[in-house]
């Protein structure tokens, strides 16, 4: 019986394996008496008992991740899918991803083990080189958020992931973990938030009758327009974004609608809205359906600001809703009090202010916001929604919403005082003192190097995100201006951009 309980500790501690303990008692108690007394015995094992199989199964589902069985009940339901994308987002926007076969996904899992990633991982830059500070030694681990699975490519499942430490613990940069913790912040607080993305993409194509854009851009459809019917005549486009609502259905990816946009081969989905983290999981998915989707028809798909400078921008515009709805103002003046910082993220790039202008559809230049009025770069539209417009999707989504949701969190929870008024016109058109009267006396910054100043004065950042957070963030940034795109002249850079965006 003693022997029986140190055995069992063993195993459930996973000292020994179940097959180990075994042998032990083999040699114990039969090969040693057998060698001894020459008895010549021939072992016959018996099967493990139905009790041994219970504890079996018992550590096996304490051990496996999180959540799996939602993997488990998209496996019963698509039983085509062969990889599973273990995917996340770095600090330039890169979508970057391991792919295992699902044999070997299904044993780590199980084993509750992650996939090792350089600890450099969320320092890296667009061509893999380092930001100042980052270094090549030590390792992460990738765990995945079953939460965000989503089928792709045919025999393809998708899933965002988290990064802990070797010790398991939470590692503090990671993206998708500080937008986790912050909507915990605000739970903890009886606060929900519900979030939904308006995507912009502009497809370009060549090899087909139509106009360039410009000398050396792609072919793209022209004489486009908002909303127009004229955008939906041409055969290879609408057998494109056909492929795309199909392909988002299959993946359970909801949309309320598509239309034209104003620029040419321009379109706008909008997005169900969901919580916070699922709105962003979403929106990353739909992305890469709707960018392989269009691949796969020989055209590309582009996120980039100004993927053409005669043309009209590109957005990322992101719908917030919150419950209870009281302290909406609140959250609106604690986001304005921050916006200038806040768009080091949600316009991160040099090209990102190539879109921002006055009187242009894209939310104007100034700091302000207005009941219905699409000038401001902050639109409210009614109960607690706002429509925040200053935003592209050159942005990290899970570091824009922290920015966004933990500024008006801080704002409801200190009451912050609102001293804009609604503006109920376009604040470019206005003169200084109309402006004056609606507390409308700031521009937002024009350039990737004064958000970055602003980003690094705002001590509501620093709390809100942390000091790791808005470490590594102005360390990449920075490195991503200096090193890259401030040496490219603007076309060499807006194609580098379309290759990758």
């Amino acid at each position: 019986q003693a022997l029986e309980k140190v055995l069992q500790q063993y195993v459930v501690s996973q000292t020994l394996t179940v097959s180990q303990a075994i042998t032990v008692i083999q040699d114990l108690l039969f090969n040693t008496s057998n060698r001894l007394y020459d008895l010549k015995l021939v072992l016959k094992p018996v099967r493990p008992s139905a009790a041994v199989d219970k504890m079996l199964a018992s550590r096996q589902q304490s051990t496996r991740i999180e959540g799996m069985e939602i993997l488990e009940e998209l496996l019963n339901r698509e039983p085509t899918v062969k990889y599973l994308r273990l995917q996340w987002v770095d600090y330039t926007a890169t979508v970057r991803a391991r792919i295992l076969p699902l044999k070997s996904a299904l044993e780590l899992f199980t084993q509750g083990k992650g996939v090792s990633v350089t600890k450099a991982v969320l320092g890296l830059l667009q061509n893999d080189a380092m930001a100042a500070g980052v270094r090549s030694v030590g390792q992460y681990q990738l765990y995945p958020a079953f939460s965000s699975l989503c089928l792709g490519r045919p025999g393809h499942a998708m899933i965002q992931c988290e990064f802990k430490d070797d010790e398991g613990e939470p590692v503090p940069t990671c993206p998708r973990t500080l937008l986790r913790t912050t909507v915990e912040r605000a739970q903890a607080e009886g606060i929900d938030f519900l979030v939904g993305f308006e995507v912009e993409v502009v497809f370009l194509y060549s090899g087909r009758e139509g106009t360039e854009l410009e000398q050396g851009a792609p072919r793209v459809l022209s004489g486009q327009a908002w909303s127009v019917a004229r955008a939906l005549h041409d055969d290879k486009m609408m057998e494109l974004l056909e492929s795309i609502m199909e392909n988002l259905e299959r993946s359970q990816i909801g949309i309320q609608q598509f239309h034209a946009e104003s620029a040419p081969g321009q379109y706008e989905f909008v997005m169900d809205p969901l919580a916070p983290l699922a709105a962003v999981d979403s929106f990353i998915c739909a992305k890469d359906i709707i960018m392989s989707t269009a691949s796969k028809l020989g055209m590309r798909a582009t996120l980039v600001p100004k993927s053409s400078p005669t043309a009209a921008g590109t957005g990322l515009h992101v719908h917030v809703s919150m419950t209870p709805p009281e302290k909406h103002r609140h959250f609106l003046a604690g986001l304005l009090k921050c916006l200038e910082g806040i768009l080091a993220i949600t316009y991160p790039n040099v090209a990102s202010y190539e879109r921002v202008g006055d009187s242009t559809w894209s939310g104007g230049t100034w700091l302000a916001w207005g009941t219905q009025n699409r000038e401001t770069p902050i639109r409210y539209i009614s109960g607690s929604r706002y429509e925040i417009k200053c935003m592209d999707g050159l942005t990290n989504p899970y570091l824009a919403l922290s920015a966004i949701l933990g500024a008006g969190l801080r704002g409801m929870l200190d009451e912050e005082p609102l001293h804009h008024q609604d503006c109920q016109d376009d604040p470019a058109l206005m003169n200084e003192d109309e402006r004056k009267a609606l507390g409308i006396t700031r521009q937002i910054p024009r350039s990737i190097k004064e958000a970055l100043d602003c980003f690094r004065e705002s001590s509501t950042l620093w709390n809100v995100l942390g000091d790791a957070v808005m470490k590594n963030y102005l360390a990449v940034k920075e490195a991503e201006n200096d090193m890259m795109l401030q040496g490219m002249q603007t076309e060499e850079r807006r194609q580098w951009l379309i290759d990758r965006y």
